[in-house]
């Protein structure tokens, strides 16, 4: 690798491969309403012993990688969506939530994360993700107990510029704000979510 047209050629494929892959994780999934006979029954079971006494509302979303089920309902004038694998394992509890309802220290690393990897951004969402035995989330909801038994994680939307273009991200944090992924969101303009 000592001549130089070499080295320049080597370097720029190393350069190709090193952009791409900064969003080697994409996250492109089509959600589409269901009846709730078409979900598995554990996932059925799981949702009814919440007790939200809202109308819940059925999707399967497929994903590049994954067919899951979501039960999606307004409970307490809040947007909540619960994810269950194909065979109905429970996944995680997303409650939304407004970005300035993230613990200051928190969301003070998040931002700090934000503005020097994305320099100019906005936030389109934010949600809090409980995840963990599925006995102790259920627990936590009953009772609005401490959270110290279960995952808590915050999952931000974001708008911002890669490269030149107009791009959304969705960006997972620790309960300390610490940044565990990104992925590149996959918009069609025909995918509209209803809750």
């Amino acid at each position: 690798m000592s001549d130089p047209v070499t080295m320049r050629g080597f370097l720029a494929i190393l350069l190709i491969f090193l952009t791409t892959q900064g969003f080697a994780q994409y996250k492109y999934e089509k959600e589409f309403r269901i009846h709730e006979n078409e979900v598995p029954e554990n996932a059925i079971l799981f949702v009814g012993s919440m007790d939200f006494g809202t109308k819940i509302k059925w999707y399967k979303e497929t994903g590049i990688e994954k067919i899951s089920y979501e039960a999606k309902t307004n409970y307490n004038g809040r947007r909540h969506s619960i994810e269950f694998s194909e065979d109905g394992s429970f996944e995680d509890i997303e409650i939304e939530i407004r970005p300035d309802e993230i613990p200051s220290e928190t969301f003070t690393r998040i931002t700090e994360y934000l503005a020097s990897a994305h320099g100019r951004y906005s936030i389109d969402k934010a949600q809090i993700q409980y995840s963990g035995d599925p006995a102790l989330v259920k627990e936590f909801f009953r009772n609005r107990g401490t959270a110290h038994a279960i995952e808590s994680r915050f999952e931000i939307v974001i708008s911002t510029r890669v490269e030149g273009n107009y791009t959304m991200l969705e960006l997972l944090f620790s309960e300390n704000g610490d940044h565990v992924r990104s992925s590149k969101v996959i918009i069609r303009s025909t995918d509209n979510i209803e809750y």
